[in-house]
């Protein structure tokens, strides 16, 4: 191998994506626009830095949320003079440790692994507005879940919140029980893969291995008892549940509508890959109810058309159009 000339690939490389692949349109932006800012509002909400949750009023929900829970969650301190952890299944099994490095590690591992997938996917914006909307969705769940139901919080050196819930800001919490978010991150950047990452030996040993990375860490927050079982439960249901309902949605509002064309077939109406055969393509689109400009096509009724034309004649109707010329006006609306 030579490698003078690894720059020079790997520019071209760059180039070619960013030109076939990751193109773009005003029209796009529509989508993509809304997908951003609908994710940087759930973010914000459920991560608020100690700077912006002075800059954005709104950037504090979360925040509120989780010290009208710190403060409820107080509540059985009051009753009964000592912190007290509820009953898990989980704490019983999993010896309790102290490795919550290994939970931020694993959500960045995740994180790298999903961007690397979005880099070298075909269709790239498909893939970025999929993966950005079902972790909103989950984020947007989880913040309706803080303040509903106050439980006592499973570390017992959090720290309670007693002050304004407007203005107070801690670092460790307590009441941040029923939902995990980093578990969150663990589900859906393993669901982009299991969708999404290329089908091959490599493919399948990334997902294997995030797989394993996500289970892992899942163990590690509930030996950390930063949260309990039933929280980190909870988050890959509604994960997993928010990584369907999107894809769901997409495929039949976006793609079996012909919307975003140029979002869902960067290189042309029905080419999932540059590569794809013509026969291919065609037997998407019909599938689809698409034609090649990406306007919706009842081939169904076609097809029973062309049969019944077939019919006609075969018994020696007048004036019959044959099914080759049917057939072929068929393929032409591909």
């Amino acid at each position: 191998m030579n490698l003078s000339n690894l720059p020079k690939k790997i520019y071209n490389f760059i180039k070619n994506r960013c030109i076939v692949h990751w193109k773009i349109n005003k029209r796009d932006l529509r989508v993509i626009v809304p997908v951003v800012v609908i994710f940087g509002l759930a973010y914000q909400f459920n991560v608020p830095s100690h700077i912006f949750i002075y800059l954005y009023p709104t950037a504090q929900y979360f925040n509120v949320l989780a010290n009208v829970a710190s403060k409820r969650s107080k509540i059985v301190y009051d009753s009964l003079g000592f912190r007290f952890v509820l009953p898990d299944v989980g704490f019983e099994i999993i010896k309790k440790t102290s490795m919550l490095w290994y939970t931020d590690f694993c959500v960045t591992l995740m994180i790298i692994f999903a961007v690397l997938n979005l880099l070298i996917y075909d269709r790239p914006w498909r893939y970025f507005c999929r993966f950005l909307l079902a972790w909103s969705i989950a984020l947007m769940l989880r913040i309706t879940t803080v303040a509903t139901t106050s439980v006592p919080d499973p570390r017992l050196d959090c720290e309670f919140i007693t002050g304004n819930p407007f203005t107070s800001v801690a670092l460790h919490r307590c009441g941040d029980a029923i939902y995990s978010g980093h578990s969150t991150v663990y589900a859906i950047c393993f669901m982009s893969l299991v969708s999404f990452s290329p089908r091959n030996i490599y493919g399948r040993i990334a997902t294997a291995l995030i797989g394993a990375f996500a289970l892992s860490g899942s163990i590690i927050i509930i030996a950390n008892r930063a949260h309990y079982t039933i929280d980190v439960l909870i988050a890959w249901y509604i994960s997993i549940g928010s990584w369907y309902f999107v894809g769901y949605f997409w495929y039949w509002h976006v793609t079996k509508k012909g919307r975003f064309t140029s979002i869902e077939f960067p290189f042309g109406i029905g080419k999932h890959h540059l590569d794809d055969s013509e026969l291919t393509v065609q037997n998407r689109l019909i599938s689809l109810g698409l034609d090649s400009d990406g306007n919706r096509v009842d081939y169904a009724n076609i097809i029973s058309n062309l049969n019944h034309e077939k019919i006609n004649h075969d018994e020696g109707s007048p004036g019959a159009e044959s099914s080759a010329d049917r057939t072929v006006s068929i393929i032409n609306h591909l």
